[in-house]
């Protein structure tokens, strides 16, 4: 029963006092909306640059800086590590080589090229999408080169020497598909590991039965097979400097991009210190000017205050009144700032729509933020408000009657 009269009369008095309320409510949303703005653009700007940071699986690459000589053993065991997310074996550089000719064009077209061992779930790749045994990838420049899409054929052509002879052999691969230049540049191209495997065979004088390859040497076991360097990527960005360091300590020296990805986190920091002190420097403004409007306004009803005691109202329902107030401010205001925060937020996007890829912003507020702020702002208001609300909760119901 009292809390429905105490919210009536607060209503009541929104209403007499609109004029209070609606200034009170235009000042919090001064304060307010510059704030939401300046949110937006931290939020939007660190948003743009992880999202294209996770977008580029070459940040959560790890390269090995030199040749090595590892086992299959030693690459199980890292590729078991929670914070690696693909791993392939890589063969030596020189074996990585090869021709490329496109015989079906007109004219002919080669190229040579640098081959990648390629595996599920490669980066580099659609997802889902796995290299057949005689499938290739081939990067934009590569592709343009050739001339040659998803679909096409191609000729691989790789050269040895035997006993003072060259020798050569010729596979037919199919285009499986054609990497971006964001993911994939120069003539690079992915082919499958056991293909990579058995070139680097082929050109030890190794016997490679599977496409019928002579050699004078047996095939190795698979397990006592040695690789140079392998492809590593890991889970996500702040697992890169976790997996650098743990190769570090087995003696594996790589490189990576952790300084870029460090240099985004160093700006989202830096961004929310100074949205802090600037939001700090003005709720803090804010919060003594309605604090003080308030009190003003429970010492000029002080008298209808004390009537209100007398005729039975208690203590809590008195000082319920300017918190009442305070919210009914805080909510308006909020919804002021937050139609000019939508206001500028899409003169901002429109401005700087050129540099942006579509679906990116550079200023934007998730559902979540935007019901943080309110509650904040809430929570501000009535804490400028409490000092009111105990003078309110003091007054003497006597005080009515000497005025009276």
């Amino acid at each position: 029963m009292t809390r429905g009269l105490v919210l009536r009369l607060a209503l009541a008095e929104a209403r007499h006092e609109r004029r209070f309320l609606l200034l009170s409510a235009i000042g919090l949303a001064a304060v307010l909306a510059p704030l939401l703005v300046l949110l937006a653009l931290k939020v939007g700007v660190v948003d743009v640059l992880l999202t294209r940071l996770l977008s580029d699986p070459a940040n959560r690459e790890i390269k090995v800086a030199l040749h090595g000589d590892y086992d299959r053993a030693f690459l199980d065991e890292l590729a078991a590590q929670p914070d690696v997310a693909f791993l392939v074996p890589q063969t030596r550089s020189l074996a990585a080589t090869a021709l490329l000719a496109a015989l079906d064009a007109e004219p002919q077209r080669t190229a040579d090229a640098e081959l990648i061992p390629s595996a599920a779930g490669d980066p580099l790749l659609p997802a889902g999408l796995v290299l057949g045994e005689r499938e290739i990838a081939l990067s934009a420049d590569l592709a343009e080169r050739l001339r040659r899409k998803a679909g096409d054929r191609l000729r691989l052509i790789v050269a040895r020497q035997t006993n003072g002879q060259e020798q050569r052999v010729f596979l037919d691969l199919t285009v499986g598909a054609v990497v971006p230049r964001g993911r994939l540049g120069g003539r690079n191209a992915l082919v499958p590991a056991p293909l990579l495997e058995a070139l680097e065979d082929y050109r030890d004088d190794v016997e490679v039965k599977t496409f019928g390859w002579s050699g004078s040497r047996e095939p190795p076991l698979p397990e006592s097979r040695h690789y140079a360097r392998f492809r590593l990527y890991a889970t996500s960005l702040e697992a890169v400097a976790p997996l650098a360091d743990h190769l570090a300590r087995l003696g594996v020296e790589t490189v990576t991009r952790a300084a870029d990805i460090d240099s985004v986190t160093q700006l989202n920091r830096s961004l929310t210190r100074i949205f802090a002190i600037i939001a700090g420097l003005g709720g803090l403004g804010y919060v003594a000017a309605l604090a003080v409007s308030l009190l003003t306004d429970v010492e000029r009803k002080r008298r209808t205050l004390a009537l209100l005691r007398l005729l039975g109202l208690p203590r809590r329902a008195l000082g319920a009144l300017p918190l009442l107030q305070a919210g009914i401010i805080a909510l308006t205001g909020f919804l002021l700032a937050l139609g000019l925060y939508w206001i500028a937020a899409q003169v901002v996007n429109r401005a700087f729509a050129e540099g942006l890829i579509p679906g990116e912003r550079l200023a934007g507020l998730p559902p979540g933020h935007i019901l943080v702020a309110l509650a904040v702002t809430l929570l501000v208001a009535l804490g400028a408000a409490a000092w009111a609300a105990r003078r309110a909760a003091r007054v003497e119901p006597a005080e009515g009657l000497r005025d009276a």
